[in-house]
């Protein structure tokens, strides 16, 4: 798919470049869940920061790029910690930013609200871990912060449109 190739490209070039964020540790990050997850026009503006602050200029950042910074952060920490608790007081406290201003900014930035690209991201790896692994139905829910494999079953079939047990069967096919 070529948007994946753009989304490949786009995330190389900034591994490639140094730190992707500060407190990031690129090594660690699942690059394949990150590009399911992150748009390209949020990446090709990071781009753009990292590539001003490299050329000596000190961009003044406005509150929208501050708050683009926080979101892309937030998507990393997001990704990084889907099998626990993550709450929007937590995610919105890693990027220092208060919940309620973080919430809205987010919602601005990524066109929904931090639970659903939360339980998309979950989704997402459950998928991979469904078709990857043989893993029982309860440890992938478990692995993918769902409390419980019923909460899991109805939160796939509504996104998916199928029971995780039959996505497994079809072999990930939609």
């Amino acid at each position: 798919m070529p948007e994946d190739i753009e989304h490949q490209a786009l995330l190389r070039r900034l591994v490639e470049e140094g730190e992707l964020l500060d407190n990031v540790d690129v090594q660690t990050a699942d690059i394949r869940e990150l590009l399911k997850n992150l748009d390209p026009v949020i990446l090709r503006r990071v781009l753009k920061l990292r590539s001003e602050r490299q050329a000596g200029d000190d961009p003044q950042l406005t509150a929208s790029d501050r708050m683009i910074e926080a979101v892309v952060r937030a998507c990393y920490y997001i990704d990084e910690h889907l099998d626990g608790d993550l709450s929007i007081d937590a995610v919105a406290g890693h990027v220092h930013f208060s919940p309620y201003h973080f919430a809205r900014g987010f919602r601005d930035v990524m066109g929904q609200t931090v639970h659903a690209y939360i339980l998309r991201c979950r989704i997402n790896r459950a998928q991979t871990l469904l078709t990857t692994t043989a893993l029982p139905l309860i440890e992938v829910a478990y692995m993918t912060g769902f409390s419980s494999q019923s909460h899991f079953t109805v939160a796939f079939r509504r996104q998916v449109g199928k029971t995780p047990g039959r996505y497994r069967r079809a072999g990930g096919a939609n």
